[in-house]
């Protein structure tokens, strides 16, 4: 494209690698003196942009890796094994074969962040299910080796109840609940121990649809220090530093 005006032909071959950013300087001002003056083409150019941006909504946004841009350069650095495709020069392969490299393009870039996320989302389900698989072993361990089981009793109407099983060491305990009502939006079930006018937070909990939850309970002191354990409603997502709400269910630890 080595003249300083074009027709309106030229100016359409070349409009995809103009939006692109990949033409020479001297191409690009006199492709962007074509389109001042061309109706046709400032049209097509809406067209190939609308085009454009669909494509790259549909790749979801990371962060890329720093290294990726050294071996992009390096990729570019480095002596070309093989001649150019040579296309062919009508104006319909031309471009055909443009659409086709922006296309191909972004289907590379999409596959890349698509692989990146799926490693990022593995590990963090491996990690999630090794805690959950830690946690449901403390629990069973302490269901086998409970030194007392003491019944839960619901303070209201709500039809809740439940058991605590206090284990050997008596600094923890498992707390199993049924039937609570569900945790409303805002809100999360909080767990008291009792000595007197004191009172202590041991743990943070939501039900499930059924009502039920297993909570670990441990405190610094023996459970046995306490008188009661009692569970209230409270504010999410980090609980009361006192009760706020009446005692839905609890029970005495003597």
């Amino acid at each position: 494209m080595d003249r300083r005006t074009l027709n309106h032909d030229e100016a359409s071959d070349n409009l995809p690698a103009y939006l692109l950013g990949v033409l020479e300087p001297a191409d690009a001002t006199v492709m962007s003196a074509h389109l001042d003056s061309c109706a046709a083409c400032q049209e097509e150019r809406i067209r190939l942009e609308e085009t454009l941006g669909r494509i790259g909504t549909t790749v979801v946004q990371v962060e890329p890796p720093p290294s990726l841009r050294d071996l992009i350069l390096d990729q570019l650095d480095a002596p070309a094994l093989e001649p150019p495709l040579q296309l062919d020069t009508t104006r319909p392969r031309r471009r055909f074969a443009q659409l086709g490299l922006i296309a191909a393009s972004l289907l590379i870039v999409g596959l890349a962040v698509w692989g990146l996320v799926l490693r990022h989302d593995l590990a963090q389900s491996r990690s999630q299910l090794a805690s959950a698989n830690r946690a449901q072993a403390g629990s069973s361990k302490l269901l086998a080796e409970a030194s007392r089981t003491i019944p839960m009793i619901a303070d209201s109407a709500t039809g809740g109840y439940g058991t605590l099983y206090i284990g050997e060491e008596s600094d923890e305990a498992l707390l199993v609940v049924e039937k609570l009502p569900p945790t409303p939006s805002g809100k999360l079930y909080q767990i008291w121990l009792a000595n007197g006018t004191s009172r202590v937070s041991a743990g943070l909990f939501r039900v499930d649809q059924s009502g039920s939850a297993e909570v670990m309970v441990r405190t610094t002191a023996p459970i046995s220090d306490y008188q009661t354990l009692g569970i209230t409603s409270e504010s999410a997502p980090n609980g009361s530093q006192t009760p706020t709400g009446s005692r839905i269910i609890g029970c005495s630890l003597h």
